[in-house]
């Protein structure tokens, strides 16, 4: 039962691509396209690009990682994951970077907010990092 567990968690988002999911915000329509690329680490990243629901083609409004291998170097390993979500009328990008031995003094967390504007336009209202074992939200 473990192995097949292990299996389906390996296996998600590699059977998630090119799927689309559509959401709403402030009455505006998006849709999220999942792209699994290969990275320079040798391992697969799981990449959402964002884009306005009415628009066919062209570039995303913006893009994150929900898995980034971010390789490392002779002393620590390093990934992240991020998360969209919709509160009102702002979408929440919340990004956790990991490290394997939690010796580097990189931010753990960074937390950019968008509001969404009923003209189908975003504004960055907000873009701070949080440090390990701090509980306050920083410029880098």
């Amino acid at each position: 039962m473990m192995r097949i567990a292990i299996l389906l968690i390996v296996l998600t988002p590699i059977l998630s691509f090119g799927q689309l999911r559509t959401f709403h915000c402030n009455d505006v329509g998006f849709k999220m396209k999942t792209e699994i690329i290969s990275n320079e680490w040798g391992t697969l990243d799981t990449l959402q690009l964002v884009y306005f629901e009415e628009k066919e083609e062209g570039d995303p409004v913006f893009t994150f990682y929900s898995y980034q291998d971010q390789g490392g170097d002779c002393n620590n390993l390093f990934w992240m994951k991020e998360t969209l979500t919709v509160e009102g009328n702002q979408l929440v990008l919340l990004s956790h970077r990991f490290q394997k031995t939690g010796i580097d003094p990189i931010p753990e967390w960074r937390k950019r907010i968008y509001s969404v504007k009923a003209d189908n336009s975003l504004e960055l209202i907000y873009d701070r990092y949080k440090y390990y074992e701090s509980s306050d939200w920083v410029d880098e």
